[in-house]
């Protein structure tokens, strides 16, 4: 027998919406990193930078690019990680740049700030700084695509969050107001179909969690959320539309007559639930 977490996860695993998550820099060298920041003015002379790295070119390059274009700024921020490299020419412990944001009078980062996987150099994230909060469109990147998209506002995700699959169909999109999740939030498969929708309140599930089969579209599984906590009669069901089973949570807990149907209607079997332990029909009456 199931023991009532293997159960509800049996029933839920797999179907809970992920947002997504803050960009991380890409998988790569497993050795443990250390940042540092660092302030470099802009037109900085080897001497200028106050930190020795094999990277002190590479450095200056980046402060160029992203002052470039931004006459009133003066100097960036660049923040170091550390990582070991086995190549000849620096073997060792080595510092690579791995965000640079051009930071206004006030120190404050006011501008596009690019972010850089460690050791490989390659752009991975952009993040847009108005007066030193978060504040237009942010990029998060694989290769040249664009993997997900999120609104920021005065430091807020505020809009539709959205990431992407490889030809560009999006996948998953979130409603934001003022930093939390508010309003539907959508998955679709590789087709562009439906697959699950959920809405949100306050940054918490909350209503009818609905899984749709590709093909007709029909629901597939609801899930009743109240504030973030499953309560209600949660339903699957077969491609047909006949239900599959049915089962009813108190609080994250099975709690109730769980029901298992064939394909046909009848009743395959039955099980009797009470605060998420699995009980006998006699005491689930009491008996």
């Amino acid at each position: 027998m199931l023991t009532p977490s293997k159960t509800f996860l049996a029933l839920i695993a797999g179907l809970a919406l992920a947002l997504p998550i803050e960009a991380e820099e890409p998988a790569g060298n497993a050795e443990e990193r250390t940042s540092q920041e660092i302030v470099v003015p802009k037109n900085a002379k080897p001497g200028d930078i106050p930190v020795q790295t094999t990277e002190n070119e590479s450095i200056r390059r980046l402060v160029n690019q992203v002052l470039a274009d931004r006459a009133e700024a003066s100097r960036a921020r660049v923040t170091l990680r550390s990582s070991f490299s086995n190549h000849p020419a620096h073997f060792g412990v080595n510092a690579y740049p791995y965000a640079v944001v051009p930071l206004n009078e006030q120190d404050q980062p006011d501008g596009l700030e690019l972010f850089f996987s460690v050791g490989h150099g390659e752009l991975f994230r952009t993040l847009p700084w108005q007066a030193g909060k978060r504040h237009g469109e942010e990029r998060i990147l694989e290769g040249k695509r664009v993997r997900t998209v999120i609104p920021w506002a005065e430091g807020e995700i505020h809009g539709v969050r959205k990431t992407f699959y490889p030809d560009g169909t999006v996948q998953l999109e979130a409603t934001y107001e003022h930093g939390l999740a508010q309003g539907p939030t959508r998955s679709y498969d590789v087709r562009g179909r439906l697959a699950s929708e959920i809405m949100m309140k306050e940054g918490k599930r909350n209503g009818l969690f609905r899984e749709f089969w590709p093909e007709s579209g029909k629901v597939k599984r609801e899930i009743p959320y109240e504030m973030g906590s499953v309560s209600g009669m949660a339903r699957d069901y077969y491609a047909s539309g006949q239900i599959k089973r049915e089962v009813r949570f108190k609080n994250n807990e099975m709690h109730g007559v769980d029901v298992q149907y064939e394909a046909d209607g009848k009743v395959g079997r039955k099980k009797f639930w009470r605060t998420g332990q699995e009980v006998s029909e006699e005491k689930f009456l009491g008996k």
